[in-house]
């Protein structure tokens, strides 16, 4: 029994076939159709017309079938006897059934088509000699490739190729049609009626065509309607490339500065990449093209990419609905607009750079996925005044804006972003709008931005951190109730230590860099899990009067800073105050526990006579403590505000050196508390 292969692409299906629809996706299954057919022998696949309930498979004179392998489609739950699988004999005609679901049933008569102009193998001419004798045989279909010339162009031009004309008759090239270098024609216009190619090569990625010419190669194949695989033109020697009636094509591979035409005006599906280029720098980009519109188009399979065009000025993809792939855009310096109305789904990222320099609004109203966003000027050359993502309901890797005009971001739909959510530079940003963010699984970044005054992002679950760099204009922050990291570093500016709203736990917190001579954390949460971190170099005092329960505080004094003041500390982790020169007061009134270790250092011998700590009476509601170390200071000769917590803690976890007293534990349990 021969193997046989049905392939059912439903999506292609869809669009090429309306045989098999069903109304109100309700299945009823009375649907009979055979909606293609093919014999493949020997690795050469024969396509069948299926017209009128008749099968006709056109092959040349010579090819035999027998035992040949059948490749169909039929409608969802139909079936066909006989089963192809079983039938050997392929060079006589025969019957075949096609029964629907609910038991209809469809004839189609199968009769094999010997046609002398149809051609079986590859055909290579590398001369106008060869070319006209090939000509004369009358070709229509060749199931093989047409090589026009040779890779290497000739000295002298004797008898290459220079006019395709007399190939009129060929309308399918079932393999390849490749141009090679030494073809010295001016256009392909001998291929007009050509409405099928497996693939069409004018050079490939890595291989420019170069025919050494002046003129410039004009591709012009009207007919056309199909490329089964990839269109691929890379040449400095091409100028228009019009494919009027094409609907199809695996991918399609444009890369050429001299290519100044390209029309596509019915191109459907790309099921791979789309690439219009000239090369990746600014010195090699093409500038010819003004216009690129793609009126038909509705999917891209792969990657859409257009770079270095460098006078395109106008872009139209009206009805673009699916990319699978990326969304690249590269060195376009004069597209002011962007507008894709149509686009729901971009399932990579879609990235627009800073070279985009005459970029000014970005539409895609009706975008709902994307797999990142990345959209990135410069500080001397920011790009768009308008971006419209109104619908876009989730990004499933990061959103990334930096050095943008917009004054307003309105993210109306969004509810999951799998990523960072990072804009930076945004001067002239004065609102943001999240309403409906439930997740984002990366930083929350905000970084040197004018606004909003108001961040809102209180509806996010589970956010993993918030890090705002220099934004002193914005004033509050209102956040979910429980955070995993908060980072606010002031760039070196004097700026307020943005209230948290609604926050009530938190793992980490830090602030850092901060040039004020006050700092107080006001609306702040009541917990920090994990470690306050706090660079503050030039205050003089720190207040945290929300703050009820700590893991750790490591809080390097410096010799500006007076004041600690912590009044609602009830308990905490790990407490650390090292180099506290100059303090007027610590206080923490209603600290009752240090659970794990209470730190009191001058770090070094240098500092221990400067330390102006005399007394630990600011720790006198202190009852338990896991372990005490006190060391370099050399004024303090009181201790008696640790006498509370002696029940809790042993001799091992006592530790007191290099202080003008220096008591053990046992002198502690004697009331030994402060220096005689």
């Amino acid at each position: 029994m021969k193997k046989i292969s049905i392939i059912m692409f439903l999506s292609l299906a869809a669009s090429l076939f309306t045989a098999c629809d069903k109304e109100n996706n309700d299945f009823i299954g009375s649907d009979n159709y055979l909606n293609s057919f093919s014999l493949e022998k020997d690795g050469v696949v024969y396509h069948a017309e299926i017209i009128n309930n008749l099968i006709t498979l056109t092959v040349p004179q010579e090819a035999d079938l027998q035992g040949a392998t059948a490749r169909y489609e039929i409608c969802e739950l139909a079936t066909i006897s006989p089963d192809p699988a079983t039938v050997e004999e392929w060079n006589q005609a025969c019957l075949f059934t096609v029964t629907s679901y609910s038991g209809q049933a469809r004839n189609y008569n199968y009769s094999v088509v010997r046609d002398e102009k149809v051609s079986g193998g590859n055909v290579i001419l590398a001369t106008q000699a060869e070319l006209e004798a090939f000509a004369a045989e009358k070709v229509k279909i060749l199931e093989g490739n047409l090589i026009i010339g040779e890779k290497t162009v000739p000295a002298t031009e004797y008898d290459t190729v220079k006019n395709l004309s007399s190939l009129a008759s060929l309308t399918e090239v079932r393999g390849n049609i490749v141009i090679n270098n030494s073809f010295g024609g001016m256009n392909l216009d001998g291929l007009h009626n050509v409405r099928y190619a497996g693939n069409l090569y004018i050079g490939d990625e890595e291989n420019a065509f170069d025919n050494g010419k002046e003129s410039l190669l004009s591709i012009e194949l009207p007919a056309l309607e199909t490329v089964a695989g990839q269109i691929t033109v890379n040449s400095e020697k091409v100028g228009r490339i019009c494919l009027n009636a094409l609907s199809e094509v695996m991918s399609l591979y444009v890369n050429g500065k001299s290519v100044n035409e390209i029309s596509l005006p019915l191109l459907k599906t790309v099921y791979g990449n789309l690439t219009v280029s000239s090369g990746t720098t600014a010195s090699g980009a093409n500038g010819e093209i003004t216009e690129f519109s793609l009126p038909a188009l509705e999917n891209v399979g792969g990657n859409l990419t257009l770079q270095t065009l460098s006078n395109l000025s106008s872009l139209s993809l009206p009805v673009l609905k699916t990319i699978s792939g990326k969304l690249n855009f590269k060195l376009l310096p004069l597209v002011e607009i962007i507008s894709f109305p149509a686009l729901e789904r971009v399932g990579g990222t879609i990235a627009v750079p800073y070279d985009m320099s005459g970029l000014k609004s970005l539409q895609m109203p009706g975008l709902k996925e994307a797999g990142a966003i990345d959209i990135d000027g410069r500080n001397n050359a920011p790009i768009i005044e308008t971006l419209d993502f109104s619908s876009l309901e989730q990004v499933n890797g990061a959103f990334a804006l930096s050095y943008l005009n917009i004054a307003s971001l309105s993210l109306t739909s969004l509810f999951s972003v799998d990523g960072t959510f990072d804009l930076r530079y945004m001067q002239s940003l004065k609102e943001l709008d999240l309403p409906l963010l439930k997740t984002c699984n990366g930083t929350f970044y905000l970084y040197y931005m004018e606004g909003p005054e108001i961040l809102d992002i209180s509806t996010v679950e589970n956010l993993s951190e918030l890090s705002i760099t220099g934004s002193p204009a914005i004033k509050k922050c209102k956040v979910p109730a429980k955070v995993g990291e908060i980072v606010i570093n002031a760039a070196s500016q004097v700026a307020e230590a943005i209230p948290m709203e609604g926050l009530e736990e938190v793992e980490n917190f830090t602030l850092s860099n901060f040039r004020n001579t006050e700092l107080t954390l006001e609306g702040y949460a009541t917990a920090i899990k994990g470690e306050l971190k706090i660079s503050a170099a030039y205050a003089s005092r720190i207040s945290m009067p929300d703050i009820k329960t700590l893991g750790k505080l490591s809080l390097s004094f410096s010799s500006t800073l007076k004041n600690l003041e912590m009044p609602s500390l009830e308990k905490i982790g790990i407490f650390e105050i090292k180099t506290p020169l100059d303090v007027e007061s610590i206080n923490v009134p209603r600290l009752e526990e240090v659970t794990e270790s209470l730190l009191i250092s001058g770090v070094s011998s240098y500092n221990q006579s400067r330390v102006s700590i005399t007394d630990l009476d600011f720790l006198s509601s202190l009852k338990v403590a896991g372990s005490v170390t006190i060391e370099y200071c050399g004024n303090l000769t009181d201790f008696s505000g640790l006498k509370n917590i002696l029940d809790s803690i042993s001799g091992e976890r006592w530790s007191v050196t290099n202080c003008a007293y220096n008591p053990t534990y046992e002198d502690m349990v004697a009331g030994k508390y402060i220096l005689e």
